[in-house]
């Protein structure tokens, strides 16, 4: 208890509202997922392993996992296989994760721009995976993609 009486004290906050943030992120996030099968991995492992492969195997390994797993892991996280479920618990494991991010609408469309820190071709990973799973695995149309060095954006049409 000590801990999170200094933790909310450092972020300024209420130990009843740290509390309740806690249980929330278990209950929305950390429970589910491990239910789904996902673990936690250290960012520099991932970073890592990216590195040594190839734009070309890197989006084959996002193509295959949207294609083989994406569906099964939303229902069970999310409990829905729609864009709504999706967004909802991508900004959930962005926060989550400590990635910084903004979100947008204008003139129909929702835009994001991401920042993982992960290294380019983590980046180009994370883009691609997106990129299959909006425009093929949930088929949003008008949707579009662009990944750089430092940020993965997209933004699709909100309906």
């Amino acid at each position: 208890m000590d801990e999170l009486r200094d933790e909310a004290e450092q972020r300024m906050e209420s130990l009843n509202t740290l509390a309740n943030q806690v249980l929330k992120s278990y209950v929305t996030w950390h429970k589910p997922a491990a239910k789904a099968g996902n673990h936690y991995v250290p960012k520099t492992l991932l970073t890592d392993i990216f590195e040594t492969m190839t734009e070309e195997q890197i989006a084959q390994v996002a193509e295959n996992w949207v294609k083989k797993y994406s569906k099964d892991v939303m229902v069970m996280i999310n409990k829905g296989h729609n864009l709504e479920s999706f967004l909802d618990g991508f900004r959930v494991w962005l926060d989550l994760s400590g990635f910084q991010y903004t979100q947008h609408q204008d003139g129909g469309f929702e835009y994001y721009v991401i920042r993982f820190d992960m290294g380019k071709k983590f980046n180009f990973f994370m883009g691609k995976y997106l990129q299959f799973l909006v425009v093929e695995g949930l088929q949003v149309e008008d949707s579009h993609f662009e990944i750089s060095d430092y940020t993965v954006m997209f933004r699709f049409k909100r309906e």
